[in-house]
């Protein structure tokens, strides 16, 4: 080290002399907004008026992000926020008295069949299973075209029970019931298709041509 330089780092040292740090513990007060249920309403940017008794029954993530920042801080401080429970769905029943006298009608005649006899004396209430003929409710609201299906669906089922005499009968037409039950629905093919199927086997066949008198 050249001597020129010495005299600087002294005048250096008088200056900023080295003091040693002491680290110091600083104790900040934060002061937290309290909750306020009698707070008057405030606004948002999109001019929605909101009150603090009306957003603790939102869910956080419907709360909107253009609150003041002491709410927000308010409204994340509680632990549990008491959530609207969602209404229930209200299952409609049909009240018109002339659809309700036909369908009463319709499941009568069902009941007086051979078929529903029988499966009242051999099936009990406590030992029927999914696949079983089930009678359709009456009460429920739904179209024609809906009703008028569950009602031969079920005069159907009652109907495999027409010839049953002894228990072995009984479970193979209730173990047949189950696999139609499960297997999905298949289109209906035309009544016309096996005809066309076999016109295009045949190779000696001819179309004939239609004239104007036959389209009368």
């Amino acid at each position: 080290m050249s001597s020129s330089t010495q005299p600087l780092r002294r005048a250096f040292r008088t200056i900023q002399p080295n003091v040693p740090r002491v680290a110091v513990n600083k104790t900040v007060t934060i002061n937290r907004p309290s909750l306020v249920l009698d707070a008057e309403p405030y606004k948002s940017r999109k001019q929605y008026t909101y009150s603090i008794s009306d957003l603790l029954s939102f869910k956080p993530s419907a709360i909107p992000y253009t609150l003041p920042l002491a709410v927000i801080c308010a409204l994340s401080e509680k632990s549990e926020v008491p959530y609207k429970t969602p209404c229930k769905r209200v299952i409609k029943s049909e009240e018109d008295p002339k659809k309700l006298d036909t369908r009463s009608k319709q499941v009568s005649y069902g009941k007086v069949t051979e078929g529903y006899a029988n499966y009242v004396k051999f099936v009990p209430v406590s030992e029927r299973i999914r696949g079983d003929p089930k009678t359709p409710d009456i009460h429920q609201s739904c179209s024609k075209r809906s009703w008028d299906g569950q009602v031969r669906k079920w005069r159907r089922a009652l109907h495999a029970f027409d010839d049953i005499k002894t228990k072995e009968e009984l479970d193979e037409v209730r173990k047949r019931l189950v696999v139609i039950n499960a297997t999905p629905n298949k289109l209906k093919v035309p009544s016309t298709e096996p005809i066309h199927r076999a016109r295009m086997l045949d190779s000696n066949y001819i179309p004939r041509s239609l004239t104007f008198d036959d389209l009368e």
